[in-house]
Parts: C-alpha cells; sequence; structure tokens
C-alpha cells in the first residue's frame, strides 16, 4: 500500500512541475512578444547639405521612418525598386513618414545623386 501512495504522490510531483514548466513557458513567450512590441520605434533620415543622413540605416521591422527635409532646396524619396515607395515633392522644413517592410534603397529624383539605404536588423 505504501508503494502506490508513493508513486501517486511522484506521479502528483512530476504532474505539477511540468505545468510549472509549460506555464513558465507560456509568460516568457508572453513577454518576449510584448518586448518585440516596444522595441518597435520612429528612425529619422535627416535631409541636409543635398544628403541622407545617416545614408544607410539599420531599422527592424515594422519600424517607420522619417525623412524631414532641413535643407535648402526640396527634395522627394523614392525607392529604386519601382513603385514600392514614393513622397511627393518634400518641401523645406516638412517631413515624411513610411513604415519600410523590407530592405531597400532610395534616392532623391530631383537630385539623383543622393542616395540612401534602409537595411533590416
Amino acid at each position: 500500500m505504501k508503494l502506490k501512495t508513493k508513486r501517486a504522490a511522484q506521479s502528483v510531483s512530476l504532474f505539477i512541475i511540468v505545468l510549472l514548466a509549460v506555464s513558465c513557458n507560456e509568460v516568457s513567450q508572453k513577454s518576449i512578444s510584448e518586448n518585440q512590441k516596444v522595441t518597435k520605434h520612429t528612425d529619422t533620415v535627416v535631409i541636409k547639405q543635398m544628403q541622407f543622413v545617416p545614408a544607410i540605416l539599420n531599422i527592424a521591422k515594422g519600424d517607420t521612418v522619417v525623412w524631414l527635409n532641413q535643407d535648402l532646396v526640396d527634395h522627394d524619396i523614392t525607392s529604386d525598386a519601382n513603385g514600392l515607395f514614393y513622397s511627393d515633392t518634400l518641401k523645406v522644413g516638412n517631413s515624411w513618414k513610411y513604415m519600410v517592410t523590407d530592405s531597400a534603397s532610395y534616392h532623391c529624383s530631383i537630385h539623383p545623386s543622393m542616395k540612401g539605404q534602409i537595411i533590416f536588423k
């Protein structure tokens, strides 16, 4: 009789350990997904002296990029891949934002020597 009671107690203990392990894993997975939501943010590219600064921007998927024209003339932001993204003419002092969905190279179609690149981490 004592052997059956001991085995039953061991089974219950094992069940509780497995249950706790599964619960902890669910909590840690939830924390990871919540942290991923928190880390998404807005990255800024400043347009000045006929350049995109920074010229190469490393971001996480889901981040939004804001281009801010602090130059003396108007510019635009045009993806090198046809039709991926395009801003209207960005007047001095104005900005344009876009949630980029993939790595991309871009340029100013008004001043084609101005080039930039977005790279996903």
